[in-house]
């Protein structure tokens, strides 16, 4: 025991055991050695003797016998696995050695040949394709559904800021700006103002309900010229139509202003 202990160089097997004892896990570390110069069938009786020695220690708790005597045995079976089949298993032309190719399994006499398919599910045909001509068609045969109209607001805008006196058309915009909106007919609620820089719509006011020459001051929002000194901007009215889920659509455009920041 004292020789198998003391060299590990050949064949070794460790592992940590853990199993219920007395309701409490225990653990234990495990190992075994092989001989100087041993080979790979005396160290698996090497195995088979620690594990029926292990077994027959009444001294030891059965729960932890048991592991042991099982993780032994999963290595002998591991090994024995690997002993065997280099030699069982066909090697393909010009393997090395210890190297080994599967063979397929061997149809049943009588089945019908596989074209290496049968293992997927197969799956409904797809459906034929459809000409440019028959697509046309089916988009010509469906009616057209117009957007739902809407009433285009009266609205006059103007602007001032501290660089210029009194209201006065908007012609350039700086971070300053105020815009004066008035209402030279009833405005519906639902109206609003976008704002977009370069193409990029940036804000949005609601100008909510106003009455007939009602004037309504609207400063231009901070995100427009937040992190730029300057571009196009350009201003539009939204409407929503007088429809159930309507989504609110361009009434008027106004713009490209130059923008300084």
């Amino acid at each position: 025991m004292r020789e198998v202990i003391q060299d590990c160089s050949a064949h070794r097997f460790e592992a940590v055991i853990s199993a219920e004892v007395d309701g409490q896990t225990k653990r234990s570390k495990m190992k075994l050695c092989g001989t100087t110069g041993q080979s790979d069938s005396d160290w698996l009786r090497t195995l088979r003797d620690s594990a029926a020695k292990i077994a027959a220690n009444q001294a030891m708790a059965k729960p932890m016998r048991d592991e042991m005597v099982k993780a032994i045995n999963g290595e002998i079976s591991m090994r024995t696995l690997l002993a065997v089949q280099p030699d069982t298993a066909p090697r393909a032309p010009g393997a090395k050695s210890g190297e080994f190719t599967l063979k397929p399994r061997g149809a049943p006499p009588g089945a019908a040949r596989d074209n290496g398919l049968a293992a997927y599910s197969s799956l409904p045909p797809l459906p034929s394709p459809v000409s440019v001509a028959e697509e046309t068609r089916q988009i010509a045969s469906k009616p057209y559904v117009p957007p739902p109209p809407i009433v285009r607001p009266d609205l006059r805008l103007e602007c001032f800021s501290t660089a210029s006196v009194g209201e006065g058309p908007c012609v350039d915009f700086d971070r300053f700006t105020v815009i004066v909106v008035s209402a030279r007919s009833r405005l519906e609620p639902g109206a609003s103002l976008r704002f977009l820089r370069d193409g990029e719509q940036l804000a949005e006011v609601e100008l909510g309900a106003m009455k007939k020459g009602q004037r309504r001051q609207v400063a231009l929002p901070g995100p427009v010229c937040k992190g730029v000194n300057g571009g196009q901007l350009k201003i539009e009215t939204m409407v929503v139509p007088k429809v159930a889920k309507a989504q609110a659509q361009i009434a008027e455009s106004e713009g490209p202003y130059i923008l300084r920041c």
